[in-house]
């Protein structure tokens, strides 16, 4: 099973319930494939385990059938056994209870108060892409004018010279330390989004393929994988010294023009090509686990794996303003699913 963003959603824990109260953890790190609520054609080959409302996959209505099944790609995995926890409760909501007693809790300080306490204004919900310094400070401008109480304003997509380097876009923000320094003024903590990417033509492509800090292809060459935004190479978070130079980047960053923190974006598994981790899964803990070594400066992300070990706030998918001001939520999946699957601290992401 690997995260999704679009599919799953992005907050990840190996753990399923259903309507009956019948629940399934996985507690170590095997690869499983997963069904539900359809027939498990692969029991014959793969020893498939159901859990759930049918519990024989040949057999009745597959509705509240959930299927695990082995994947393995060489012997050293097969050999591997699946510690898993299967559960029966009288209901969904004392399953749910049982869950959530077992994840593991948030290890060091919580997010700043400050995010808790009022709105994290966006550039992106109001200007997508074509954000720039002048529509900034107009947008902080019409948000103190009005009254409204503030915490981060977070510049989001097409800031950068580049998806991969962290220096500002020198057209779109003539003056980014100056600017800063007055969003302070007016009071605003300022932050910008950040993404494990560095597309082909940035500075930090060369000087990371050269440092050896991207995932690798079968040629040992960085691996280029498609993200929404185009093609990139993808930091290689199990590398103790890739991390350590993206952070020192970022800290420069803060150095130089005032930044107080970042948005840490995408993370998936579904990024990470195959073959480049021997657990994809991890790169989603690992990538949250770099934002929180930056203590409140990397205090919020979007993805989560092994959620409660984490103390950033996870933002999720949030409420679009339509038609008349109403507000849906919209995207994988809201904040009650996503404390249900242990991350006890959300955020809206726009």
């Amino acid at each position: 099973m690997l995260a999704n963003r679009e599919a799953l959603g992005s907050i990840l824990e190996a753990t399923w319930l259903t309507s009956t109260g019948a629940s399934a953890r996985v507690l170590n790190g095997v690869p499983l494939e997963m069904a539900f609520n359809t027939q498990c054609a692969r029991v014959n080959q793969t020893g498939l385990s159901g859990v759930g409302a049918a519990q024989t996959p040949h057999m009745g209505s597959p509705q509240g059938l959930l299927c695990l099944w082995r994947s393995v790609a060489d012997e050293a995995e097969a050999a591997a056994a699946a510690d898993m926890r299967l559960c029966a409760d009288s209901d969904v909501r004392a399953a749910q209870e049982r869950l959530l007693s077992t994840l593991p809790r948030v290890q060091g300080a919580p997010p700043d108060r400050k995010l808790m306490a009022a709105p994290i204004w966006s550039t992106w919900a109001s200007f997508k892409m074509n954000v720039t310094q002048s529509k900034v400070e107009e947008f902080a401008s019409q948000i103190v004018s009005h009254g409204y109480p503030r915490s981060h304003l977070e510049i989001d997509d097409r800031w950068s010279s580049a998806y991969g380097d962290f220096t500002f876009d020198a057209v779109k923000f003539p003056s980014p330390a100056a600017m800063v320094e007055r969003l302070h003024a007016a009071g605003f903590s300022v932050t910008v989004w950040i993404i494990p990417f560095a597309e082909p033509n940035a500075t930090a492509f060369a000087e990371g393929a050269r440092l050896g800090h991207w995932l690798k292809g079968p040629d040992g060459a960085p691996a280029v994988v498609p993200w929404w935004q185009g093609k990139g190479a993808l930091l290689n978070v199990s590398s103790a010294d890739a991390c350590a130079w993206f952070v020192g980047r970022l800290r420069r960053l803060m150095a130089e023009v005032g930044i107080d923190g970042f948005k840490f974006d995408a993370g998936e598994t579904q990024f990470v090509p195959r073959g480049a981790m021997a657990a994809p899964n991890e790169y989603a803990r690992l990538w949250s686990k770099l934002a929180a070594s930056l203590g409140a400066a990397g205090a919020r992300a979007r993805m989560q794996c092994k959620a409660g070990r984490s103390e950033v706030l996870v933002h999720v998918p949030m409420a679009s303003a339509r038609g008349g001001g109403r507000a849906e939520w919209r995207g994988q999946a809201d904040g009650a699913t996503d404390s249900q699957r242990g991350s006890g601290m959300w955020a809206c992401d726009e």
